[in-house]
Protein backbone atom coordinates (compact mmCIF):
# COMPACT_ATOMS: atom_id res chain seq x y z
CA UNK A 1 0.00 0.00 0.00
CA UNK A 2 1.41 3.36 -1.03
CA UNK A 3 1.70 6.38 1.18
CA UNK A 4 -0.96 9.12 1.28
CA UNK A 5 1.50 11.28 -0.65
CA UNK A 6 1.74 8.68 -3.42
CA UNK A 7 -2.05 8.43 -3.52
CA UNK A 8 -2.39 12.21 -3.79
CA UNK A 9 0.22 12.34 -6.56
CA UNK A 10 -1.55 9.58 -8.51
CA UNK A 11 -4.85 11.43 -8.14
CA UNK A 12 -3.25 14.72 -9.24
CA UNK A 13 -1.68 13.04 -12.27
CA UNK A 14 -5.04 11.53 -13.24
CA UNK A 15 -6.77 14.91 -12.88
CA UNK A 16 -4.11 16.60 -15.01
CA UNK A 17 -4.39 13.88 -17.65
CA UNK A 18 -8.14 14.59 -17.80
CA UNK A 19 -7.45 18.30 -18.28
CA UNK A 20 -8.49 19.26 -14.75
CA UNK A 21 -5.35 21.28 -14.12
CA UNK A 22 -6.65 23.55 -11.34
CA UNK A 23 -7.65 20.62 -9.10
CA UNK A 24 -4.43 18.79 -9.96
CA UNK A 25 -2.42 21.88 -9.05
CA UNK A 26 -4.21 22.12 -5.69
CA UNK A 27 -3.24 18.51 -4.88
CA UNK A 28 0.36 19.04 -5.99
CA UNK A 29 0.54 22.13 -3.77
CA UNK A 30 -0.81 20.15 -0.80
CA UNK A 31 1.93 17.56 -1.28
CA UNK A 32 4.54 20.32 -1.57
CA UNK A 33 3.19 21.82 1.65
CA UNK A 34 4.34 18.65 3.40
CA UNK A 35 7.43 17.94 1.28
CA UNK A 36 8.83 21.01 -0.48
CA UNK A 37 11.38 18.93 -2.36
CA UNK A 38 9.07 16.27 -3.79
CA UNK A 39 10.24 16.36 -7.40
CA UNK A 40 7.23 14.44 -8.69
CA UNK A 41 4.88 17.06 -7.19
CA UNK A 42 7.10 19.94 -8.32
CA UNK A 43 7.24 18.67 -11.88
CA UNK A 44 3.51 18.09 -11.92
CA UNK A 45 2.74 21.53 -10.52
CA UNK A 46 5.04 23.18 -13.04
CA UNK A 47 3.38 21.33 -15.92
CA UNK A 48 -0.04 22.40 -14.60
CA UNK A 49 1.10 26.03 -14.53
CA UNK A 50 2.15 25.69 -18.17
CA UNK A 51 -1.12 23.98 -19.12
CA UNK A 52 -3.14 26.88 -17.69
CA UNK A 53 -0.84 29.44 -19.38
CA UNK A 54 0.78 30.52 -16.11
CA UNK A 55 4.30 30.30 -17.54
CA UNK A 56 5.49 33.20 -15.40
CA UNK A 57 4.40 31.37 -12.24
CA UNK A 58 6.29 28.28 -13.41
CA UNK A 59 9.41 30.34 -14.11
CA UNK A 60 9.22 31.98 -10.68
CA UNK A 61 9.01 28.60 -8.94
CA UNK A 62 11.97 27.32 -10.96
CA UNK A 63 14.05 30.42 -10.15
CA UNK A 64 13.50 29.84 -6.42
CA UNK A 65 14.56 26.18 -6.50
CA UNK A 66 17.95 25.09 -5.22
CA UNK A 67 20.20 24.14 -8.19
CA UNK A 68 20.32 20.48 -7.20
CA UNK A 69 16.51 20.30 -7.36
CA UNK A 70 16.27 22.21 -10.64
CA UNK A 71 18.69 19.68 -12.17
CA UNK A 72 16.43 16.70 -11.40
CA UNK A 73 14.94 15.13 -14.56
CA UNK A 74 11.33 15.87 -13.49
CA UNK A 75 12.17 19.58 -13.25
CA UNK A 76 14.74 19.86 -16.04
CA UNK A 77 12.21 18.54 -18.57
CA UNK A 78 9.78 21.32 -17.62
CA UNK A 79 12.55 23.95 -17.82
CA UNK A 80 13.31 22.74 -21.36
CA UNK A 81 9.63 22.83 -22.32
CA UNK A 82 9.31 26.39 -20.97
CA UNK A 83 12.34 27.52 -22.96
CA UNK A 84 10.79 26.08 -26.13
CA UNK A 85 7.48 27.93 -25.68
Amino acid sequence: EGSPVDAALEQAEALAADGNHDDALTLYQQVLGQDRENTRALGGALRCYMDIDEDDAARQVIEELPPELAAKPEIASVVTALELK
